[in-house]
């Protein structure tokens, strides 16, 4: 397979291909973090995607294993996902600052999304076991889609899905 990192190819992918990277993304962390991986440096540059439209992780040089559950560790690659959200959805990479008038430019769900994961409570930050069943429940409405996107979104979760399964 071929691979490009997600900086360098944002500007190729469609609606429903974003949304699909997204949840690909959260459920990707939410595995690690069930290992007891913090990967500590999620960063587009650091999300490959095959030709096929399948992510991997990279840069796992400062990933720590978690030691008692470490909250800390696993809510900074959280907020690093917002990052990578807001991302994702404007083309725009955000370091420290949210920029408010993108991010009221989003669908409810993404404004919820990003801002969850932003939060300096860690007690009340989201997990992405948490992101992944709302995106799932709420059918991945992060950007308005006609149902013909909405249709692709669901095919390409679903190839997601079966391509993992065989490590699971």
């Amino acid at each position: 397979n071929y691979y490009t990192n997600l900086k360098q190819s944002i500007q190729a992918f469609s609606n429903a291909q974003r949304i699909c990277l997204i949840y690909q993304i959260a459920n990707g962390m939410k595995y690690i973090h069930s290992c007891e991986i913090v990967h500590v440096n999620l960063d587009p540059s650091n999300i490959l995607i095959s030709d096929e439209g399948i992510i991997k992780f990279s840069d796992f040089k400062n990933a720590q294993k978690m030691i008692q559950k470490n909250q800390i560790g696993q809510m900074e690659d959280v907020y690093s996902f917002g990052e990578l959200v807001y991302f994702i959805l404007s083309g725009i990479e955000i370091k420290n600052s949210i920029k408010e008038n993108v991010v009221k430019s989003f669908a409810k769900l993404a404004q919820q999304l990003i801002e969850s994961c932003f939060i300096d409570d860690l007690e009340e930050r989201t997990t992405f076991e948490i992101i992944c069943n709302v995106l799932e429940q709420n059918e991945f409405n992060l950007i308005s889609l006609s149902q013909l996107e909405f249709e692709e979104v669901l095919e390409l979760i679903d190839h997601y899905k079966k391509q993992i399964a065989y490590f699971y």
